[in-house]
């Protein structure tokens, strides 16, 4: 069990990376919407 079940989250690069430059991002039931905003930034910040 996590602490704080609100900062899980999943994030599914698909393969090759390189070539397909899709992430799928994975939220759990209690995932908080400030995690979901930090994994959207992060994808955006890696393009």
């Amino acid at each position: 069990m996590l602490a704080d079940p609100g900062r899980l989250i999943g994030l599914h690069f698909f393969n090759p990376a390189e070539r397909m430059l899709l992430l799928e991002i994975i939220c759990g039931k209690q995932t908080s919407d400030q995690t979901l905003a930090t994994a959207v930034a992060f994808g955006r910040s890696i393009k």
